[in-house]
């Protein structure tokens, strides 16, 4: 779509020098396209449409293609003699606060006023958009659901609105509900399915990962409890492995990027943590001489424990890579 800022662009570039062809009327077109955006600009459409049709009947050129292009948008949105296109630009333009709710709900009210039309699908979609931006979930998924529905709407519209949808459930929590409206596109876009299928998937295993760890510390402290000083004697070398390798990620995240160091000292602090755990795991059941096959369920525990928390830092900092499909 040719948008007011490239009218105004091509305007100033004809004023410039670039020789046209004038229309019946007297005035260069160049003339009569800077005045069209400008009553766009100041919301008068009616104007400008006139302004644009006087360009229209010229053959040839960029300013007359621009000028059929407007004319048509103009023509597509003269709904109720422009009135609810000087809303939807007025809301459009107005910057968006953190106190604007109130704003939106106004605005909200208006647009249930609007008649069938362009305006009206394209009013609801910014409405869900900005109710999303200032963290309305709530009111966000109840205008893109409401969009959904608007008879008037095209494919690519309702294509629009369930991607609108899917970033309201994404930011709620409903992983798969979003996927579900994602998968519903007209147009398929598997890229964004990837993406949601990976986050149903963190939605899942990051509770899983957690709720081990919770198990793994609990039995720990229960063994390193009973066997009390002993295990302590037991730490000594432990605890200096376990300070080299919690430090590795760190200083291969500082090495490689600035911008991923945060990320990765969480993981050196999880991978510290979790080895160290290990290690007082062992050294408890080595004190209290537990049997060689319930060290080695403990070995392997401790292993899991390590890609559990290192699974949670990533997968909550977005930063997992999946080879699922």
């Amino acid at each position: 779509m040719i948008t007011l800022r490239a009218a105004l662009a091509l305007a100033f570039s004809c004023w410039c020098g670039v020789a046209l062809a004038q229309p019946a009327g007297g005035d260069s077109m160049e003339t009569r396209l800077a005045r069209a955006a400008a009553a766009e600009q100041s919301f008068h459409f009616e104007d400008a449409r006139r302004e644009y049709a006087a360009i229209v009947g010229v053959d040839g050129g960029a300013v007359p293609r621009l000028a059929r292009r407007r004319l048509a948008y103009l023509d597509a949105h003269s709904e109720s003699a422009f009135a609810p296109l000087v809303a939807l630009e007025r809301f459009r333009r107005a910057p968006l606060s953190g106190t604007d709710i109130e704003r939106l709900a106004a605005f909200e009210q208006d647009v249930a006023d609007f008649p069938r039309g362009r305006c009206r699908i394209e009013a609801n979609e910014a409405l869900a958009r900005a109710y999303l931006m200032l963290g309305s979930v709530d009111r966000a998924e109840h205008v893109a659901r409401r969009a959904l529905e608007l008879p008037e709407a095209t494919d690519a519209d309702r294509d629009a609105s369930r991607e609108t949808l899917a970033s309201v459930l994404t930011r709620a929590g409903r992983s798969d509900e979003a996927l579900r409206s994602v998968e519903a596109l007209v147009t398929p876009d598997p890229g964004r399915e990837a993406s949601l299928r990976s986050d149903a998937r963190r939605a899942v295993w990051v509770p899983v990962a957690i709720a081990w760890l919770g198990g793994f510390v609990t039995i720990t402290l229960m063994v390193v409890i009973r066997a009390r000083a002993r295990v302590l004697r037991g730490l000594r070398f432990s605890t200096i492995l376990v300070g080299a390798l919690g430090l590795l990620p760190l200083a291969i995240a500082s090495s490689y990027d600035d911008e991923t160091t945060d990320t990765f000292a969480s993981l050196a602090l999880v991978t510290f943590l979790a080895i160290a755990l290990g290690s007082l795991l062992g050294a408890g059941l080595g004190a209290a001489s537990a049997p060689l096959h319930l060290r080695r369920l403990a070995a392997i525990a401790s292993a899991i424990s390590v890609v559990a928390a290192s699974y949670v830092v990533l997968a909550t900092s977005h930063a997992v890579v999946s080879f699922l499909p």
